[in-house]
């Protein structure tokens, strides 16, 4: 499963772009995963991509509440200077 959430810094938005890897799952159906580029990318490393239909935040249940519980047990409790700082706090 895939999705894009934010991160805010003083220096601007951080985005963060995850994959989790659960069998015969579903992900959204954002711009950034339905893109030409995406599809190309993709498709060069044998990826079957798999998406509900429009509007079904159902099946990306379990990607949002990961960005849940990365918010509400981390990074809200963060003041980050610089996209950096945010990277490194959060991959720690």
């Amino acid at each position: 499963m895939s999705d894009i959430s934010y991160i805010a810094t003083r220096e601007g938005w951080l985005y963060l772009a995850v994959v989790l890897d659960l069998f015969s799952r579903k992900s959204d159906r954002g711009s950034q995963y339905t893109s030409e580029d995406f599809k190309r990318k993709t498709d060069q490393h044998e990826i079957i991509l798999s998406m509900s239909s429009k509007g079904n935040s159902y099946d990306n249940a379990v990607v949002e509440s990961f960005f849940h519980s990365l918010k509400t047990e981390h990074a809200n409790f963060c003041k980050f200077k610089i996209k950096e700082e945010a990277v490194d706090s959060l991959f720690e």
